[in-house]
């Protein structure tokens, strides 16, 4: 025990207030347990102190200084909810105790009550303005619910006052890349290690940016220093095994990084022995395979050789509901219980094409159940859950979430974008349902045992289609999806305001720039030959560097006209609207097409060059024509 634990604990024996106010010593008796409970909890013997903690609340259960160690040991061995309760019991006595404060601010932070954290760190920040401690948890609030630039603007305060904490300097640089600043992302986890060489952390965060740029055997390298250091990581491992380039510079090189893929998994899975399985893998590994989508390739073999090996090294994502089981006699309700999970249900293009049917769904045969996880709250997210008959939020926690969806009973439990976020791809690993179904919002095959279902249509597969997947393949007549018309804009906007040319022939490709495949290069490239007045226009990514990686393919390409390829700034829904009608046409690229895209451009008239390829991912806007007739 230190001599500031040893002097609060003295305070304490001097003046013990009570609910009622009143003041009355703690006894000698009582101060010894605490003192030798706080040496148990200093030496990492959580459990005994917990023991004598609770010994001396069996006594006085209105005792400070008893709730909140117990409160930290609760926090310590993970149980939050339980912390938070004695936490808040401890600070009632103290409301002003910035320590108390700080650490009940941890605890509502790791049982996922931001908005509570966010009040007391607040309420702590007004009168001690320079505490380090929550001026970083400010800024993880803010990392987590997306608010980049105050995140930053927040650990840079922290840091300003406590440099040395090399957590804070990683977390800066998760804000920083979320920011498109991949350099100054760089430098804060090289700060980071230069604190703690053995922050793993920030080796594995220090990867991923330079996977970003492109460098992608440097971030092996990286990886493999931090298995080095942590060999018995085994999120690190299937991070290392599972690099793609996110902007291939050819087709070789998707096709290396594949077949790396493959071998790197087989390896991993002989390996098993050799470390632990994952506990909570969205946060340990988070890696889904996402960028095999959009190497034209049939990617079945692959992602089934993924689920083989993560069902393997995390047995709970394969867990089986109570009402799945084969010898479940549940009882049906009245109603079949339909369940729609994903966590992009908001104004987003998951939620654009799948809101029409959580509306319209029979309610005299059909009870709606949503099940979301994040937190963001927009028009798309509020119309969707005033549509639904119940909505669950869910906590990224593998198994909380995994019981949540269970207790709902469902008949049949719908993912729309398996792959596209790490946490539902892990949860649609299990039984929840006794049938589960995906479609096109990621559109590839999950690889997972228990998906039964791909909901597709006859004009989005040739007859080769069943092959490109391991789910069962449902052909509808029409795309799967009940879209609302976007609302009409009016043209406000000209060239000029978009730094467009006048005269230019514009051919539009408002695809996000990992869609834009090797091979299409070239179809760009004597597009521009072939009209000396076009110009290629295109919307630049989040991330400068992956720009910086296409012009570069581009310029190796069609060096002669790679000049006449435009990039404009990211844009909201009406700017993005008007440059649709500004265009002369909308190319859809080969190999990876539009989806809610081309349906905005075609509900304002646009015309859309499309060419229907082998595979769902490059026939949808083929698939919208034919719908028209």
């Amino acid at each position: 025990m230190n001599r500031n634990e040893r002097r609060r604990l003295a305070k304490q024996n001097k003046k013990n207030k009570s609910a009622h106010g009143a003041t009355r010593p703690v006894s000698n008796a009582v101060l010894s347990i605490l003192e030798k409970a706080l040496q148990f909890q200093s030496d990492g013997q959580l459990g005994e102190a917990e023991i004598l903690y609770r010994q001396v609340l069996a006594q006085d259960p209105d005792n400070g200084f008893a709730n909140h160690l117990l409160g930290l040991v609760m926090l310590q061995k993970g149980d939050s909810r339980a912390a938070v309760d004695l936490l808040q019991k401890a600070l009632t006595q103290d409301p002003d105790n910035p320590q108390k404060q700080a650490i009940l601010a941890d605890a509502l932070i790791a049982l996922g009550k931001l908005a509570q954290a966010d009040q007391t760190l607040q309420k702590l920040l007004q009168t001690h303005p320079n505490h380090a401690n929550a001026l970083a948890n400010m800024g993880n609030i803010r990392l987590v619910t997306g608010h980049y630039q105050q995140a930053d603007d927040y650990y840079g305060k922290s840091l300003a006052i406590s440099p040395e904490n090399f957590v804070n300097q990683c977390n800066r640089g998760n804000a920083l890349f979320s920011l498109e600043k991949i350099e100054a992302a760089k430098e804060c986890f090289t700060r980071a290690l230069g604190l703690n060489p053995d922050y793993t952390d920030a080796l594995k965060n220090l990867a991923n940016a330079l996977m970003s740029e492109g460098d992608l055997d440097q971030a092996a390298h990286v990886y493999d220093q931090a298995i080095t250091l942590q060999p018995a990581d085994t999120g690190l491992r299937i991070n290392r095994a599972m690099l793609l380039p996110v902007i291939p510079k050819s087709v070789n090189e998707i096709k290396h990084y594949r077949d790396e893929m493959v071998k790197n998994l087989d390896a991993l899975m002989a390996q098993e022995g050799n470390f632990g399985n994952l506990g909570e893998p969205s946060i340990e590994a988070g890696v889904t395979g996402f960028y095999l989508a959009y190497g034209a390739l049939n990617d079945v073999p692959v992602v089934c050789k993924i689920t083989e090996m993560y069902a393997k090294l995390c047995p709970r994502l394969t867990w089986t509901a109570d009402h799945c089981q084969p010898e479940s006699e549940a009882e049906r309700s009245e109603k079949y219980r339909i369940g729609f999970l994903s966590h992009h249900f908001h104004n987003h293009t998951i939620g654009k094409l799948n809101r029409g049917f959580i509306e319209h769904f029979d309610r005299n045969r059909f009870d709606v159940i949503v099940f979301r996880t994040g937190s963001i709250d927009d028009s798309g997210s509020q119309a969707i859950e005033k549509a639904a008959d119940k909505v669950v939020h869910l906590p990224e926690n593998l198994d909380a979430a995994q019981r949540l969806v269970a207790h709902e009973r469902l008949d049949l439990l719908f993912y729309p974008d398996t792959g596209m976020d790490a946490f539902t791809y892990y949860l649609a690993y299990a039984r929840l349902a006794p049938v589960q179904v995906t479609s096109w919002g990621h559109p590839i095959s999950t690889g997972i045992a228990n998906m039964d279902y791909y909901v597709s249509s006859h004009d989005l597969e040739t007859d080769r289609g069943d092959d490109h997947y391991r789910e069962t393949l449902v052909r509808l007549k029409y795309p799967p999806t009940c879209y609302a018309r976007p609302e009409k804009v009016d043209l406000t906007l000209n060239r000029a305001d978009f730094g467009l040319p006048e005269g230019a022939n514009l051919y539009l490709c408002p695809q996000t720039l990992f869609k834009f495949h090797p091979d299409y290069d070239r179809v760009l490239g004597d597009i521009l030959a072939a009209d000396p007045q076009g110009r290629i226009v295109i919307i630049s990514g989040r991330y400068a560097n992956k720009q910086r990686l296409l012009t570069e393919r581009f310029a190796k390409a069609f060096p002669d006209q790679v000049d006449r390829v435009l990039f404009v700034p990211r844009m909201n829904l009406e700017q993005f609207m008007q440059l649709i009608l500004i265009a002369d046409v909308i190319l859809d690229p080969m190999f990876f097409g539009g989806g809610n895209s081309s349906a905005e451009a075609i509900s304002a008239g646009a015309p859309i060059v499309t060419l229907a390829g082998e595979y769902l991912r490059d026939r949808v806007t083929y698939a919208f024509y034919k719908t028209m007739g």
